[in-house]
């Protein structure tokens, strides 16, 4: 795992190669909350920590992505680094992630709406792929406690 994130973190010059780069890159959070979730069915002689973290510092490396969906942007990497942070034991993610969400706010309030791969914010209603996704992330940050985290079937 860890070989695939830093490998899929380096830099590329050539565009067509840099697009495919950047998806790779955006996987890692999804890749990070699957390890979490393994985690979370006890002792199974597995340490995903070091995939955890490597994940982690993959997404850090390339925040903020241009996409804020949750199945696969922004928001699914603030789960991320929210998850990894209370699992692990980590208030400085759990911290962070709260920051990264201030900072999608802030950049939709400058440029009039959200990142989406394709259109505005009110064609863009889903869960893992619009607005919902965003108030989903935005409750799980005032209380993760009493909201299930989707992106790993909690």
């Amino acid at each position: 795992m860890q070989d695939v994130v830093l490998a899929a973190t380096e830099v590329v010059v050539q565009p067509a190669v840099l697009r495919v780069e950047r998806l790779v890159r955006l996987g890692a959070g999804g890749i990070g909350l699957a390890r979490l979730g393994v985690a979370r069915f006890g002792d199974l002689g597995i340490d995903v920590t070091p995939d955890v973290y490597a994940a982690v510092e993959a997404v850090q490396r390339v925040w903020p992505s241009p996409i804020d969906t949750l199945c696969c942007g922004n928001l699914g990497n603030v789960e991320l680094l929210a998850e990894a942070g209370r699992t692990l034991g980590r208030d400085a993610l759990t911290a962070q992630a709260s920051s990264c969400v201030r900072g999608v706010l802030d950049a939709a309030e400058r440029s009039g709406g959200f990142g989406w791969s394709a259109g505005k914010d009110d064609e863009n209603l889903g869960l893992f792929r619009g607005l919902s996704g965003v108030g989903y992330t935005l409750l799980r940050r005032i209380a993760p406690e009493t909201l299930p985290n989707v992106l790993i079937w909690e």
